[in-house]
């Protein structure tokens, strides 16, 4: 028991500090998850005549050669 509650008292003062912190700064969020957008994004194609870049490799494969 002596565990749990010291695991308590942890999370009591790291909701604390979380709530001290966004007391200071005021109507910024803290630790949120961000908002889902209205409209899923679209993806812009490349304009014509940029060529893609080669994908990347690693140190190593570049470096046996493959």
């Amino acid at each position: 028991m002596r565990e749990e509650s010291h695991l308590d008292d942890m999370r009591a003062a790291i909701r604390g500090d979380f709530d001290r912190l966004a007391r200071r700064r005021g109507g910024q969020e803290l630790m949120q998850a961000p908002p889902e957008p209205d409209e899923p994004e679209t993806v812009e194609a490349e304009p014509e005549g940029v060529e893609a870049a080669p994908p990347r490799t690693s140190f190593l494969a570049r470096l046996l050669g493959r």
